[in-house]
């Protein structure tokens, strides 16, 4: 769950033994709940995922466990076009992690630099969902956008 500039977002989870990939926004101005309807296929049900919010219109989920264990991937979702972007992220995503920690660092926006939106977040620990548990911080910063869409440029 995670909050864009006056909605409230939910991501997955889970129900008894199903995990879900369905979002919800609650807009906390008209007090509106509605489902999404996704223009492109989302990612994989998951839950003890991680999320945070990279923009005023973006929301980047990292991990969690799903029906096939723990994941090691990184999506985000474009509030504007209900849309959802792949990242390869050989850094971030170096090791499956659920239940680990994801935050936000520093944003440049398109303002700053015509063209290019990047973040810089940061990854603590989690499990891989058998029973091994990270103790580990990884950094990383991630662009939002470009000719081949998003992706992680290097470890910091």
């Amino acid at each position: 769950m995670i909050l864009l500039s006056n909605k409230m977002l939910i991501f997955g989870g889970r129900k008894t033994a199903a995990y879900l990939n369905d979002l919800h926004i609650l807009d906390l101005g008209f007090m509106e709940y509605t489902a999404v309807k996704y223009e492109n296929m989302p990612p994989l049900p998951r839950g003890f995922h991680a999320a945070v919010p990279v923009s005023e219109n973006r929301m980047m989920i990292s991990g969690g466990c799903s029906a096939i264990g723990a994941l090691q991937d990184l999506h985000v979702f474009h509030l504007e076009t209900s849309s959802w972007s792949s990242i390869a992220s050989p850094v971030l995503c170096s090791k499956p992690r659920a239940g680990h920690s994801l935050l936000l660092l520093t944003v440049t926006d398109e303002k700053e630099t015509p063209g290019k939106a990047s973040c810089t977040v940061l990854v603590f620990g989690g499990s891989d969902c058998a029973g091994t548990f990270y103790n580990d911080t990884v950094q990383c910063t991630v662009e939002l956008q470009g000719e081949n869409g998003p992706y992680c440029k290097r470890r910091l």
